[in-house]
């Protein structure tokens, strides 16, 4: 049975999510060779951001954190830390500390990350500015301000419209939300993170073979492409001034084979789990052709939703029918799959194969 989420006021923990401290003197010289974004010194509210390998592919998405360690001001990184293809983020930040006066330590049983979101939330009004063709960059009138505010354990999740926030609480304690909120699993609020597009982890993010901007970092603004140099940045700015964005992560439907799709965005909890699936792209008006250079993959599905990776030039005959996406599971149970575009996303982020919008 298919079934929408309701727009009542949910909280859920947040799966997946680890902690690790910087702090000292040289904290901000030191995370702003390795962060997409520019790192505000004194800290100054939470924020975004994501560490890139020199070949500009993904490491880790990251929320950073104010934080103070006794006398030293730093930042608390949350982040991601399932085994993967990238090297462990407390190696890969010790590797880079040469002589920078930084202490770099692991936290990973002092902090829970919880997500509220639906009821009546106040959204910041959005702008874009464009680069090429399919880069785009959100702009607000706060800058990183509207994100969160100094001192606090709290974000505004800007990711994506209607997300909610994002709270960093210790161990064992609950948000003030628990009072006049309903309690929802750490499914609920990963079916949430689909519906509004926006993928989260390393799972979804694969290390080592994702670039931020194929990710949708752009969209969610975890790239500042105004900021000096770090680690990753040459061919991630290329991209964004010269580039052409070819695919992207889309929330899509899952159905099974025989069925009728369902509406965007609603789920269906008959439909099982599935991890990163590579699926087949068929082309339809060509007798049912193998689009072999297509490579879709589904990157999660959840209750009949996922996230997927797909080529926008794929798009156009997706939607007309002229090419169907589909993949089998493990039972040899055949499943058909359906993208949609999320409302709030500026038509110039995706281009055809001519790289028009």
């Amino acid at each position: 049975m298919a079934a929408q989420l309701a727009k009542r006021a949910f909280y859920s923990r947040v799966p997946n999510r680890s902690i690790i401290s910087v702090s000292g003197q040289n904290t901000a010289q030191f995370l702003n060779g390795l962060l997409t974004t520019t790192v505000p010194w004194p800290p100054s509210g939470a924020f975004y951001s994501a560490f890139l390998a020199a070949s500009g592919k993904m490491l880790y998405d990251v929320f950073l954190w104010p934080w103070q360690n006794g006398d030293k001001n730093g930042y608390l990184i949350e982040y991601d830390p399932r085994s993967n293809e990238a090297p462990s983020l407390d190696s890969m930040l010790k590797k880079h500390v040469l002589r920078s006066r930084v202490s770099i330590q692991k936290l990973p049983d002092e902090w829970d990350v919880w997500a509220t979101w639906g009821g009546e939330q106040s959204e910041p009004a959005r702008q874009w500015r464009f680069g090429s063709q399919g880069a785009v960059e959100p702009l607000w009138n706060n800058g990183l301000e509207e994100w969160s505010r100094p001192e606090t354990r709290r974000l505004r999740d800007l990711r994506a419209v209607d997300m909610g926030h994002r709270i960093l609480a210790q161990k064992g304690q609950t948000p003030d939300e628990a009072h006049n909120h309903q309690a929802v699993t750490e499914d609920d609020y990963t079916v949430h993170r689909i519906l509004h597009g926006v993928p989260e982890g390393s799972q979804e993010i694969p290390a080592m073979s994702a670039l931020p901007l194929n990710s949708n970092l752009d969209l969610m603004g975890g790239v500042d492409f105004r900021k000096g140099c770090y680690v990753g940045q040459e061919l991630t700015v290329r991209t964004y001034h010269t580039g052409v964005i070819r695919r992207r992560v889309f929330p899509v439907q899952i159905y099974r084979e025989g069925e009728s799709p369902r509406e965007p965005g609603t789920t269906d909890t008959s439909i099982p789990t599935f991890e990163q699936t590579q699926m087949t792209m068929t082309n339809i008006k060509n007798g049912g052709n193998i689009e072999k250079t297509a490579r879709p993959r589904l990157l999660i599905g959840l209750r009949g939703v996922g996230l997927a990776s797909l080529r926008s030039a794929d798009l156009a005959p997706l939607e007309k029918n002229e090419f169907e996406m589909s993949f089998s599971a493990g039972n040899g149970e055949k499943y058909k799959v359906r993208h949609w575009i999320p409302s709030w996303w500026p038509k110039e982020c995706i281009v055809d194969g001519h790289g028009q919008s």
